[in-house]
């Protein structure tokens, strides 16, 4: 096949070439291979290294570009013009992408100006991710039941085992002091994030399916397939059981002002428990297993999730609000803008639709080829994450427009989130590896969406 184009990398030790067969190829400079870059559907234009060697820009005739790392890594695919590229550059810092196209446009993207952190580790799928609401770490935990501390620039700090089967959610508390598992051993753990040392909440008799803290970090709570819920303090003491459910108690959640437990499961119903252990309020209406349950920030509505392919808005006494119809299977996930003004829901017809809080949509977020199992709103509420099983991440603005495409997981992306100070977005996946996403990624990206609807003039 044809080489289109060739360089050297700015320091010299590597070979970049541009071939027709769809490819790109990173040599040693001394001709040795290090990587393929495959993704492209037509023949390469050009194929570019940014100036301190770390990013490599792809541009072809399928209409996209492609951003990747210095080990051939895919990190991010540039998709918006509507014909064969001509041309592709990196400005000299790599905070952006410069592409024309027999389009008649020009568009400018982010760049990357040095590769993005990838977490590895985890020897199979990365379940669940969490950032320290405190400071600048986050935790990643997976199918080979280990918890693995990070700090943000990628560096592993702490791989811990314990836990004897996958463990299936992990959350910081508050203070950042310790880190909440729950996994399919039956137990939770509650980590010192300083020491490491652990305390076991060992009384559940089946899997854990979830657990979470208190919003002022004292009190925690595991649901499982037990049928039980149960309440902890933070030394690991048990308070209460709460009982009800005809079967697997799937989600559980506090209250937002933190004096009531939500729990829903496998019978399609909801309860509403006090600290005590006692029955408040018991929320039916869904005719199968719910998945899911969050309160709104103001405490006056909770969301609920379920697999008869409908969500409802609910009064906290149990008063039933809103039924969110529309989505074509398994409602999986939900939660609420920060200001309560939107809700976000999720599924498996790989579409995600943004609703009012009186039960009206007014957005459909389409774009991913499989299940939608993850999302959720940026801190300031601007902008919505979702992740999917087609192996991508999006970005979309509140108004429902796509932002980004995060491409650079080989499967199925499991979670995703925003760090608290919306700085940074993590991904995990099932092919046991995690990324960190910089916050220029989404603020370049919807800067570059308004500039790249015009086209150039030549004084520009």
């Amino acid at each position: 096949s044809r080489v289109l184009a060739a360089m050297f990398s700015p320091d010299g030790e590597r070979l970049l070439t541009a071939w027709r067969d769809r490819t790109a190829r990173l040599w040693q400079a001394t001709g040795e291979p290090l990587a393929v870059l495959r993704g492209h559907e037509s023949g390469l234009v050009g194929a570019s290294f940014s100036a301190d060697g770390a990013t490599v820009l792809t541009v072809a005739g399928d209409a996209h570009a492609r951003l990747w790392d210095a080990q051939g890594q895919l990190i991010a695919t540039l998709r918006g013009h509507h014909r064969p590229l001509t041309c592709g550059s990196l400005s000299p810092d790599g905070a952006t992408v410069l592409t024309g196209s027999w389009d008649g446009t020009a568009r400018l993207w982010p760049g990357c100006g040095a590769a993005l952190p990838v977490l590895r580790g985890h020897q199979c799928a990365v379940l669940c991710g969490a950032f320290d609401p405190t400071g600048p770490r986050l935790a990643t935990a997976g199918q080979d039941g280990r918890l693995a501390l990070w700090s943000r620039s990628g560096r592993l700090r702490r791989m811990t085992t314990g836990h004897s089967d996958e463990i299936t959610a992990c959350q910081f508390s508050p203070d950042g002091e310790l880190l909440l598992t729950a996994s399919r051993d039956h137990r939770a753990a509650l980590w010192s994030v300083d020491s490491g040392t652990v305390v076991w909440l060992r009384e559940h008799a089946g899997w854990l399916t979830s657990a979470g803290f208190s919003p002022d970090g004292r009190l925690v709570l595991t649901t499982s397939l037990d049928q039980t819920a149960r309440l902890w303090r933070r030394d690991g003491r048990l308070l209460a059981v709460l009982r009800g459910h005809d079967g697997a108690v799937h989600a559980g959640c506090f209250s937002r002002d933190g004096t009531a437990v939500l729990t829903a499961g496998a019978d399609g119903v909801t309860r509403r428990f006090g600290l005590d252990g006692t029955l408040r309020a018991t929320l039916r209406g869904h005719s199968d297993c719910i998945a899911a349950v969050t309160p709104s920030p103001d405490g006056q509505l909770v969301l609920t999730c379920s697999w008869d392919g409908s969500a409802r808005l609910w009064q906290p006494d149990g008063g039933e609000r809103a039924v969110l119809r529309g989505h074509g299977s398994w409602v999986l996930g939900g939660g609420f803008s920060p200001d309560a003004e939107l809700v976000l829901t999720y599924g498996r017809d790989a579409v995600a639709r943004l609703w009012d809080r009186g039960g009206q949509c007014v957005a459909l977020l389409r774009g991913h080829r499989g299940a939608i199992i993850g999302g959720g709103f940026s801190p300031d509420g601007a902008q919505v994450l979702t992740v999917s099983q087609d192996g991508t991440a999006r970005l979309w603005s509140r108004s429902g427009r796509r932002l980004a495409v995060l491409s650079g997981h080989h499967d199925a992306v499991l979670s995703g989130g925003f760090s608290h100070d919306g700085a940074w977005l993590l991904t995990t996946g099932a092919a046991g590896l995690a990324r960190l996403w910089p916050a220029s990624l989404t603020a370049l990206r919807a800067r570059a969406d308004e500039l790249a609807v015009r086209d150039f003039s030549p004084e520009e």
